[in-house]
């Protein structure tokens, strides 16, 4: 087997980490974008193994990884040891010193950087970062051959030891390959990070800077240069140059040499301003695509930039961030659930910075100082102001801050309770007024929804005439009009009715707890028949027996390809079902897989997700009917009540059965007016993108997709001319470069100068063995668990299956009838995951942190949905 390949023949591997580890697979990943690199070769991981083998080391290798794992054993240190300098003194394969051979008679004056490759390296939450060895200005065979086994022998070294066991990761895990790369005789040297990992600023870049070689900044032997530049803004925002007593040279001999600079050399800046731009716009590239934060090193030579390596940013603090920001609620099921365009932000935001202060002012707690925003984007996703809410509700009496972060699912970074609101006669008083304010506006609303939600459906009803008969010289006033004014009536009545239901529950809640009964909020909120969410279940349920009637078009949708079947819908084939399953898709083209992600396809346009939904309905038994299911929950809930009910004092029943309703009433109502949203979001995208096509004939944009990339606000600019085809042109670029810069990062929940991204055990085997979450859906159940990253991986389930997942939205709904279980690192006991899980009787554990990182697919848990406890089984 063939032990070193050329970068250019490791481009064609598919398996290209298992062959030549993490970092050698970053630079290919760089080369494969066009960045300069410089060329170079790797020694395979498979050539450590070869070389074990060629000088007998196994069995000392297997001891002391055996050792390792029992760290307290005693001689382990002195075990490693031996092993290492086995390592460094061991002879080479006769393979490998022919190819190292011909490498140095072929290319006789190289100059090569030797650098360790460690498969576990660079790991989005351990990047092992300067741990593994790297000899540079290698020259000769023999040189080659040392230096390679210097990178072997650092997969045991003291330090990876230790961090291995610090961040508890099996050391065998990783295997090492070596990288042989042309030397760069550096003029310049050092690293850039994408964001700046001290403020927190996500458009702010980093750029340290030393003369020579990178050796010396790496060994802090002087300080470097800083240059910070804000990409997104376009200007360089802090510079500090430093006095660099020294610099590191390459030398033909093979060694390198520390030079001391005279003062006048040492005190000039490293590079100039437009050296600065060249290399942020090159960072810019790498971090768009991989699409997360990166850490980047970087040389230099003959004004020539050259990379050799990129990594991500393993820790974030956010020192620069003022006030604290969360997306709770954000992200389970909603606009944070996945990276954010700007035009999806942009009519969120729309609502929220004026729901906000409206609400709390109209109920007396609006904060004591000026609010700049109530909410904003971090890392392409949406934040709500933490401290601008808290500053309002700390006013209340008997707040207690822990109850407040841990009811919405807020990080507590705090000791204790945090802060406490005495119960002196003014804050009393004050809190006296804030329930009048409160009751009458729930009571206000409540009167108002019914009449609200006929009057959009009739809005809604007509419009797919009128957009017909809409022509394009009306479309700019009609769009304006639309967005501005029909759906912001829609979006604020579902915004001001989610406030007024989660007061409702707190009420509740309150007069509850007074009761000291043994029954909890959760035997109230289950049964809630007729949930908008369970149409298309019902709807899908019902297709799958028409079409069973007939067994062969049950077997023309058991058995055709999914491309066959969009093809025969497109088409309005009438035939095999396919009217019937036509009129489904038409009922819920509103929908989708990501309902508030306005990039996303719906249903009508693609209706890949109801036909695959649909084969699945056909496979299951009598046991999954929802109509029974849902008949099943009312039934439970009515005999509850019963209980409840006979459980009270005479003279509080009916008081508190009418609490009851009312939540139940306003939980019913939030289901039905975030299906009305989700209808509304439907015509948005549509109209803009139509509007999109306009754009793309005018040159403005590439794509039509390329529309949401601007706000909504840019887009209604454009139409009525104040916002200028170039302008706009540049705008969208850089939303789109912002956007693609952290598609694959998932940022923290909380951000702020108090709160610190750190990262969490992933390993299971290390982790604790029971995990405590919110208790949202009743319920024990024991089984294996399904590991899902997102919607697009959810075709693993299978029937009894337990979901475990970062969090759902209504786009997982048709899946909840394979379902034992659910539990989920997000959310609480109105969200998404909760209320399906409730009607359908499974027990569902929400706001379970880092969940997905601590169980793998297959084990064995109990679920314990009434206490909020997922428990791991050991066989």
């Amino acid at each position: 087997m063939k032990n070193l390949y050329t970068f250019s023949e490791l481009q064609e591997q598919e398996d290209a980490l298992v062959i030549v580890g993490s970092k050698a697979a970053s630079l290919l990943a760089l080369l494969k974008i066009g960045v300069q690199v410089p060329d170079g070769l790797v020694l395979s991981t498979q050539a450590f193994r070869d070389f074990i083998l060629h000088n007998q080391l196994s069995a000392m290798q297997e001891s002391v990884l055996e050792q390792l794992r029992t760290p307290d054993a005693a001689g382990v240190n002195d075990a490693v040891t031996t092993f290492r300098q086995c390592l460094l003194t061991g002879s080479m394969p006769p393979d490998i010193s022919l190819a190292l051979r011909q490498l140095s008679e072929t290319q006789q004056d190289a100059a090569w950087a030797v650098r360790s490759s460690c498969t576990q390296e660079d790991l989005a939450g351990a990047s092992f970062a300067g741990i593994y060895e790297t000899v540079l200005n290698v020259r000769g065979e023999l040189a080659l051959q040392d230096a390679i086994r210097q990178c072997w022998a650092s997969l045991f070294g003291d330090s990876v030891v230790r961090y291995c066991a610090h961040n508890r990761i099996a050391l065998e895990q990783g295997s090492m390959a070596v990288i042989l790369q042309r030397m760069v005789i550096a003029d310049a040297s050092g690293v850039a990070f994408s964001v700046n990992p001290q403020s927190g600023h996500d458009t702010e870049m980093v750029i340290e800077a030393c003369f020579g070689l990178g050796e010396a900044l790496v060994a802090g032997q002087m300080t470097p240069d800083q240059y910070r530049y804000d990409w997104y803004r376009e200007q360089l925002t802090g510079r500090d140059i430093h006095h660099k007593a020294l610099r590191i040279l390459a030398q033909a001999d093979g060694s390198n040499v520390t030079e001391m600079l005279d003062e006048q050399q040492a005190s000039r800046p490293v590079l100039d301003e437009a050296q600065v731009l060249s290399l942020a716009q090159e960072c810019l590239r790498i971090q768009k695509s991989y699409g997360f934060p990166v850490d980047i090193e970087w040389t230099m030579q003959g004004g020539q930039f050259y990379f050799v390596q990129a990594r991500p940013i393993t820790a974030i603090h956010y020192a620069g961030v003022k006030m604290e920001w969360s997306n709770a609620d954000f992200k389970d099921g909603g606009v944070s659930s996945s990276v954010c365009s700007t035009y999806m932000w942009s009519l969120y935001d729309y609502i929220w910075e004026a729901i906000c202060p409206n609400y709390t002012s109209s109920i007396r707690i609006h904060p004591e100082f000026k609010v700049d925003a109530w909410g904003r984007m971090f890392f392409a996703r949406p934040y709500w102001n933490l401290s601008a809410i808290k500053a309002g509700v700390k006013t209340l009496p008997g707040f207690v801050e822990r109850e407040f972060d841990e009811s919405v699912g807020v990080k507590v970074n705090y000791e204790g309770n945090g802060h406490v609101t005495p119960m002196t006669a003014k804050i009393l008083a004050r809190g006296v007024n804030v329930l009048i304010r409160l009751k009458w506006i729930i009571w206000r609303s409540k009167s108002r929804l019914a009449g609200f939600k006929q009057e959009q459906m009739v809005r809604l009803e007509a419009l797919p005439e009128v957009l017909a008969n809409l022509s394009d010289k009306d479309l700019p006033a009609f769009y304006t009009r639309f967005v501005n004014e029909e759906y912001y009536r829609s979006e604020y009545t579902y915004f001001h009715h989610i406030f007024s239901t989660n007061n409702v529950m707190t009420l509740f809640r309150d007069d509850f707890k007074k009761l000291k009964s043994s029954y909890t909020v959760l035997d109230f909120i289950s049964g809630l028949a007729g949930l908008s969410h369970l149409h298309l279940n019902i709807d899908l349920w019902d297709c799958a027996q028409d079409l069973r009637k007939n067994e062969i078009a049950a077997a023309y949708w058991t058995d055709t390809p999914m491309a066959q079947l969009i093809a025969d819908w497109k088409q309005g084939s009438p035939f095999m079902g396919m009217d019937k399953v036509a009129a489904v898709v038409e009922r819920h083209k509103y929908r989708s897989t990501r309902e508030l992600d306005i990039t996303v396809e719906r249903f009508g346009e693609n209706p890949q997700f109801i036909f695959e939904n649909l084969k699945q309905c056909l496979a299951l038994g009598a046991g999954s009917n929802p109509h029974e299911g849902v008949h099943e929950q009312a039934e439970k809930h009515a005999e509850k009540m019963r209980q409840f009910a006979a459980s009270l004092p005479f003279h509080k029943r009916a008081g508190m059965l009418k609490k009851i309703e009312e939540l139940r009433y306003y939980l019913w109502w939030r289901e039905e007016l975030r299906d009305l949203s989700t209808a509304y979001y439907y015509w948005v995208r549509q109209l803009t993108l139509r509007v999109g096509k306009h754009l793309q004939s005018a040159g403005i944009l590439d794509q039509v997709e390329d529309i949401f990339h601007l706000s909504k606000d840019e887009v209604v600019a454009v139409l009525d001319g104040s916002l200028d085809a170039t302008s706009a042109s540049q705008s969208w670029r850089k939303n789109r470069d912002y956007y693609q810069s952290f598609r694959h990062f998932t940022p923290p929940d909380e951000i702020g100068a108090g709160f610190l991204q750190t990262a969490e055990l992933s390993d299971a085997s290390v982790a604790a063995t029971s995990f405590k979450g919110i208790p949202c859906s009743q319920g024990i159940v024991e089984g294996r668990v399904k590991v899902i990253a997102n919607i697009q991986d959810a075709e693993r389930l299978e029937k009894g299956d337990i979901l475990i997942t970062r969090f759902t939205d209504p786009g997982w709904t048709a899946k909840f009838p394979l379902l034992a279980a659910v539990a989920t690192e997000t959310g609480g006991l109105l969200s998404h995951a909760a209320v399906i899980s409730r009607e359908y009787g499974i027990p569902a554990v929400l706001a379970v942190k880092n969940l997905t990182g601590l169980l793998v697919d297959g084990q064995l848990v109990r679920i314990d949905g009434g206490r909020g406890l997922v428990e791991v089984i050991h066989e």
